[in-house]
């Protein structure tokens, strides 16, 4: 029921991205640089990872991101649907 906008892979500006995510209601997607585009956005992040090969320890938990470790499909729903607990200054 929700429209879905891939963003990123070859031939797609940062500039492009930008354009699409800033007109997004939430970001659900994997440790890439559309990730990093979505960070200057006050929306609900949502990252994505299999937790077993791999587990990010650089993360920063902000209130506005999300880090699921193999997530169900309800899961991803649900966590791009949530208002932010925080307000940006």
């Amino acid at each position: 029921p929700w429209p879905v906008v891939m963003v990123g892979g070859v031939g797609t500006s940062f500039l492009d991205m930008a354009r699409v995510i800033a007109n997004a209601k939430a970001f659900v997607g994997t440790f890439s640089s559309p990730l990093v585009v979505a960070q200057a956005f006050e929306i609900p992040k949502s990252c994505i990872f299999d937790g077993v090969q791999w587990w990010p320890h650089q993360i920063i938990k902000d209130g506005e991101t999300e880090y699921l470790a193999g997530p169900t499909v309800g899961q991803m729903i649900e966590s791009a649907n949530r208002k932010l607990r925080v307000k940006r200054v």
